[in-house]
């Protein structure tokens, strides 16, 4: 390795805060608007954010209160879960730990997206000093960095994933031991930066392997009689014996505890794996290309981890440090790898599954553990790493060629912006976090209650963050089976979570000619909101175009054979109001197989199927020209009936199961919850929020 690739010389203290000011400012110019709104709004959209922040919460007290931090009561009362296995985001979540009291909530979330993206920028930039000695290139590669797609897919609401700077400078010392220029300072540094990177979040240990790799590849094909020095070994010794004593007892936590149960919450990876367009078609991340935005909509059900646009310049970057620099080529490798397994088990193109194995296959094969994250997508941070790492060597490049330094400095600042307009994202989402009253209030009460909280996922944890009692349940990524499993054999407990229960019904209709009231008047269905499919055999009399007509209040669609005869799933353009969807068909004397599809929303509903064959007039399709599977006159009917769950204990039982719970409080969202308020009785003491409050009175009231 030249001594030109790989800087050695110190620098002092302030001028490192400089350059991590500088970073921290483009953190706020890039995730603007975050900065007006810090103390109201949370960065990202409802959901992960809160369960991050709860997590903080947890922690501050876990730690106050000499508990341990990876085990809770607070979740799934009153068994409590280990929590081995949740995104803590341990180092932004101990470096927030001071702002507890001083701050509001959602500002200390907001302070930790933030330093993040300081982080990350300030990383890159003592990578790619490494690198190209050369400050000016560097802190605009870094800058690069924090704006890649990536960073803006996880700043929706998984802040282990947006901490991306822990990595760079493992790298950057890493690079030195590789060297040989390094003290035994750099191997411990190492240990330290890969030991942050993996308690933030383990995929980043996956992604130190595949990075490192190649690095050590590097030295033992340019260095192959300084490769097994006994330094180098010793080095390579200390670096990982610094990693395991700082993150080797978590890793060993979570390898028992799924050796011991069954844990459930594993993503399915084909369903996060890039698709090989994204590398090259913005997403909806980007704001400056919005045929690419409509192209993402086919790239999987995740569209927002879709995020692996590698953008033409930042790529003719990598391009040209590559040709020149020896480690350019290694990172531009290193970013290949990257892409090649982000592209998940199978190939997906535009959205198709082609159905070729891919790297990550037999990697999964190879490692099995792997199938408990499942989403390859994520490997796109491997890619994006070794791009701007490559592509700031590309810079440095360019900026040797012209000798005046002004001009020199104003071609790589000009290339840089180019670089961040193809990366450039749409304004940061925040959300809202509406904080009933009455929970700050239980948060000073130090009796030792539990609450029944079936609001929203994200509104439960966001509650528990306030209130800071035991629920029962929670919304974690992975979690015991056995603790899932408990709730469904609760019938109190299952009654009130559970949205509605299903009643199914089958039954042979002449013809489709319904008019239903509310209450229902036909003696079968109950209740009300059903969806109703029909399906049977069709016979065209003679050859001819057939009209049909679905006079219909709700959503309807009538498929015959291959084609769609008339209808339309939109109901509520109509307002519930009777109307006709007309459609022709020209078919031949014969059978055909004949579908339709209604869903019942509200109210009174009314749904009629005419034809007219050809030459005859308009009328309800006769039980003549039907036919159900059974050979009968009529279609086959299969009624999905939606119906308010109780669970049958009554209100004395059922009062009495929720207090030997030690539940006091049941929060719903602002609807009607049968069991609640039908069967258990319970009073309203709080609205407000989107949310109700109940109270769970004394066994003797």
């Amino acid at each position: 390795m030249a001594a030109s690739e790989i800087t050695t010389s110190a620098t002092r203290w302030p001028s490192e805060v400089f350059y991590f000011a500088v970073c921290l400012a483009s953190a706020v110019v890039l995730t603007w608007p975050l900065a007006r709104v810090f103390t109201t709004r949370l960065a990202g959209g409802a959901g992960d954010p809160h369960l991050t922040l709860w997590s903080m919460r947890w922690m501050h007290d876990a730690l106050i209160s000499l508990q341990n931090p990876f085990f809770t009561k607070r979740l799934y009362h009153p068994q409590g879960t280990t929590l081995v296995f949740h995104t803590f985001d341990v180092p932004s979540t101990l470096l927030v730990l001071p702002l507890w009291g001083l701050l509001p909530e959602v500002a200390i979330y907001n302070t930790a997206v933030l330093v993040a993206f300081a982080l990350t920028a300030y990383g890159m930039f003592r990578l790619a000093r490494e690198l190209t000695v050369d400050v000016l290139c560097a802190l605009l590669s870094g800058i690069i960095f924090a704006a890649v797609p990536y960073h803006f897919a996880h700043l929706q609401g998984h802040l282990h994933l947006m901490s991306m700077g822990w990595l760079p400078l493992y790298a950057a010392q890493l690079l030195r031991i590789i060297s040989g220029q390094a003290r035994r300072r750099n191997a411990v540094l190492a240990g330290v930066f890969l030991a942050l990177a993996s308690l933030a979040s383990w995929y980043h240990l996956l992604f130190a392997a595949v990075i490192t790799a190649p690095l050590l590849g590097y030295r033992v094909t340019h260095q192959r009689t300084a490769c097994l020095s006994t330094r180098f070994l010793q080095q390579l010794l200390v670096l990982a014996g610094t990693w395991f004593i700082l993150a080797g007892p978590l890793l060993v936590a979570m390898i028992v505890a799924k050796h011991r149960e069954e844990i459930i919450g594993a993503h399915d990876a084909l369903v996060f794996s890039a698709d090989a367009y994204s590398f090259f078609s913005p997403s909806a991340i980007q704001t400056w290309c919005l045929a690419g935005a409509r192209a993402s909509r086919l790239w999987g059900q995740k569209v927002g981890e879709h995020a692996t646009y590698m953008g033409f310049t930042v790529l003719s970057l990598a391009l040209i440090g590559a040709t020149k620099h020896r480690l350019g080529r290694v990172f531009l490798l290193i970013a290949f790898l990257g892409a090649a397994l982000s592209l998940g088990p199978y190939l997906q193109s535009n959205g198709k599954v082609l159905g070729w194995k891919m790297p990550y296959w037999y990697l999964e094969h190879f490692v099995p553990a792997l199938r408990f994250t499942g989403v390859p997508v994520r490997v796109g941070y491997v890619l994006y790493f070794g791009l701007i790492a490559a592509a700031a060597t590309g810079l440095a490049r360019l900026r040797k060629l012209v000798p005046e330094a002004r001009l020199s400095a104003s071609l790589v600042v000009v290339i840089s912006a180019l670089a961040l307009y193809e990366y450039w994202p749409c304004p940061v989402a925040t959300s809202e976090c509406p904080t009933p009253s009455i929970m700050r209030a239980w948060a000073n009460d130090p009796g030792d209650w539990a609450v029944l909280d079936v609001s929203d996922g994200w509104r439960q944890m966001w509650h528990a963050t306030i209130h800071r009692k035991p629920i029962l349940g929670g919304y974690l990524g992975r979690v015991p089976k056995r603790l899932e499993d408990w709730m469904l054999t609760q019938p109190v407990i299952r009654a009130i979570k559970l949205p509605d229960a299903q009643l199914r019904l089958s039954r042979v209709d002449p013809q489709i000619h319904f008019t239903w009231t509310f209450p229902r008047d036909d003696g079968t269905l109950v209740g009300d909101r059903f969806t109703a499919k029909w399906s049977g055999t069709l016979l065209a009399p003679t050859d001819g175009v057939y009209n049909f007509w679905l006079s219909t209040t709700v959503g309807t669609r009538l498929q015959v054979g291959t084609r769609r005869a008339a209808g339309s799933m939109g109901v509520y353009s109509y307002g519930g109001r009777l109307h006709d969807e007309a459609g022709a068909l020209y078919l031949h004397a014969g059978a055909y197989p004949l579908f339709l599809t209604a869903m019942e929303v509200d109210g009174d509903a009314e749904i009629h199927l005419s034809w007219a064959p050809p030459g005859g007039e308009r009328q309800i399709v006769p039980a003549q020209a039907l036919r159900a599977s059974d050979g009968r006159p009529g279609l086959d009917g299969e009624y999905l009936q939606h119906i308010p769950p109780l669970s049958g204990l009554g209100r004395t039982q059922g009062r009495a199961a929720l207090r030997q719970l030690a539940i006091r409080y049941v929060i719903t969202s602002d609807a009607d919850n049968s069991c609640v308020e039908r069967e258990l009785g319970l009073t309203e003491i709080y609205r407000g929020e989107d949310v109700r409050v109940y109270e769970i009175p004394d066994l003797d009231a």
